[in-house]
């Protein structure tokens, strides 16, 4: 039967709601305004609530990766229930599989050469830095020899980081000869790229734009460089209050979300400032189509009083956004514990963390006494997560001191 409404395609893959659980894909769509499909692999599928499981709105894949048959569920969707008027991908995994889709069938929102510019890096920096903006040099690294040339060029230390990859994965920061003469034949030169490596302060903004104009913007400063958490080092972030600093960083980001054309989109962009220079400009790292990881929605749903990922639903479906909380002034933060080193492990105590000790903290997530870690599972199954929420320098306090705590101790297991 075909839609009476317009007709939305969803490509889904995860298995959990978002937010903790509060949401899942298929509960976000307006279904007085929409009617929705899905195409799901079975990871995704069991995301779906059952109601839509049950619905016949439902098309599995067996790769979600495989453009092929990604192509197959769509048009056999859209014959049975009408042409496609929005297709969403929520996944940062699906959105150069979603352009694709969409340039073939003539559906607006982000198309091939746009995807590209935000998933590959290389790609990323041409665009950025013909638009004016700073920019560290880099070029596509496919062997040892191009790096050592590369370093012949700009010096140590470099980043060596894959192009296509996010939240730091496969990111090496070379710091001298001896160290990549010690570690080259371990490097994986397949899609990667090489940049120098900026001082300064890591920091990320998170924004949505809709027609191009700003809906809102928040901008966190990182208490480590990210690639710190794959070290062993918490992780983490507190969103700046307003001043001089937050609106420079937001106006670079805003003006670099453009220059993607990124226009009708939730961007989670990192950069560099140091911060000893107060002349010194932000320098672009890299960007992503999308909300941030980990707890940075749950951070700007306690700033903003909304799910930043249904805002981005919405403005891909081209409705308003969801009224915001007025600005009360207030700092988020979020903190990530990550797993040991040693793996397998057994967590034998927790520390105890009396209220008053950190009076912003309003959330904790933490294992329990007896839980097994494996590293798998993602943020979610990590030692400890924290969120705080403030005023800027309690909440600073409060971050520092669960920074520098221990949280539990553990004992290898075989």
């Amino acid at each position: 039967m075909k839609s009476e409404k317009p007709h939305v395609v969803v490509i889904n893959g995860w298995s959990e709601a978002w937010s903790d659980g509060r949401h899942s894909v298929d509960s976000v769509i307006d279904n007085t305004r929409f009617d929705a499909s899905y195409i799901v692999d079975q990871n995704g599928y069991k995301g779906l609530t059952r109601a839509t499981q049950e619905s016949g709105r439902v098309r599995v894949v067996d790769d979600i990766q495989s453009l092929g048959e990604l192509e197959a569920a769509f048009s056999a969707l859209a014959q049975q229930f009408g042409p496609v008027f929005r297709l969403i991908a929520v996944s940062e995994w699906d959105i150069l599989s979603a352009a694709t889709l969409r340039e073939k069938f003539g559906i607006e929102g982000l198309h091939t050469r746009q995807a590209l510019a935000v998933r590959d890096k290389v790609a990323m920096k041409t665009v950025v830095g013909a638009a004016g903006f700073n920019i560290p040099a880099y070029q596509g690294c496919s062997s040892v020899e191009e790096l050592r040339q590369f370093v012949g060029r700009h010096g140590y230390p470099v980043v060596l980081k894959p192009r296509s990859l996010m939240g730091g994965r496969g990111v090496k920061i070379i710091a001298s000869k001896a160290q990549l003469d010690a570690e080259q034949h371990g490097y994986d030169f397949h899609d990667q790229e090489c940049e120098v490596f900026h001082q300064g302060t890591s920091f990320h903004v998170d924004g949505l734009l809709q027609n191009g104009q700003l809906v809102y913007a928040i901008a966190f400063r990182n208490n480590r460089p990210p690639i710190s958490f794959s070290r062993g080092q918490p992780l983490g972030a507190i969103s700046l209050p307003a001043a001089k600093l937050k609106d420079k960083l937001v106006a670079f980001s805003v003006a670099v979300a453009r220059s993607l054309e990124l226009f009708d989109n939730h961007f989670h962009l990192e950069l560099i400032l140091d911060e000893s220079d107060e002349h010194a400009e932000p320098v672009f790292i890299e960007v992503g189509a999308r909300v941030g990881g980990a707890d940075i929605p749950a951070s700007i749903e306690m700033l903003t009083g909304v799910d930043p990922i249904l805002q981005q639903i919405r403005v891909e479906l081209q409705q308003a956004p969801l009224p915001l909380l007025a600005d009360g002034g207030q700092s988020a933060a979020y903190l990530m514990i990550p797993f040991p080193r040693a793996l397998p492990c057994r967590i034998l105590t927790i520390a105890a963390l009396p209220p008053a000790r950190c009076p912003t903290l309003v959330k904790s997530f933490r294992r329990q006494a007896g839980d097994i870690l494996d590293g798998k599972g993602g943020f979610r199954k990590i030692p400890a997560r924290f969120l705080m929420l403030g005023n800027y320098e309690d909440v600073k306090r409060d971050f520092e001191h669960l920074d520098k705590v221990p949280t539990f101790d553990s004992v290898a297991v075989s």
